[in-house]
């Protein structure tokens, strides 16, 4: 399926679920290559109910990227990953996950002992592991399983 197609696809799934939704949003969509494999980023504005789109921590933003892509690789018969922003919501998040990771860091050097994050979503457990790989007085491992999986961050000279 072109390019086209598949955006013009996922503007209209995107519109179906904001519509059973009762949301308003502007949609842009793009598609880009990352080892051969499309990557469409959804990325959705606008002023009024979106903080419910995003949901605590993110939750319902991962399971609505989640149904968008289902339905877009059903309808399109190709492989596609789906990325949905909300009103730049990943990207803060980020910043704030980085900031965090940092603190926390700078926290555990001072004290020596290690501190155990609450539990963090795959993506964003990633975040806090790379932002802290090149810190040679800490390190990070994931602890728990399923959703309560977290990152415990320690110094480096803990057993």
């Amino acid at each position: 399926m072109t390019n086209a197609k598949i955006i013009e696809k996922t503007k209209e799934i995107v519109s179906t679920i904001f519509g059973y939704l009762g949301v308003e949003a502007e949609v842009k969509v793009e598609i880009t290559e990352d080892k051969g494999r499309k990557i469409v980023k959804i990325d959705a504005t606008g002023e009024n109910n979106l903080g419910r789109l995003i949901g605590f921590h993110g939750k319902n933003l991962e399971a609505l990227q989640l149904i968008i892509q289902i339905l877009l690789v059903k309808n399109c018969e190709e492989s596609v990953t789906v990325a949905l922003d909300v009103n730049g919501y990943r990207e803060k998040r980020e910043l704030s996950l980085k900031n965090l990771a940092y603190r926390i860091a700078e926290q555990v050097k001072k004290t020596g002992k290690p501190y155990e994050l609450p539990p963090l979503p795959p993506a964003e457990r990633r975040i806090i592991h790379i932002t802290l790989s090149e810190d040679k007085d800490v390190k990070t491992e994931s602890t728990g399983e399923g959703e309560a999986r977290r990152v415990v961050i320690k110094p480096v000279n803990s057993a």
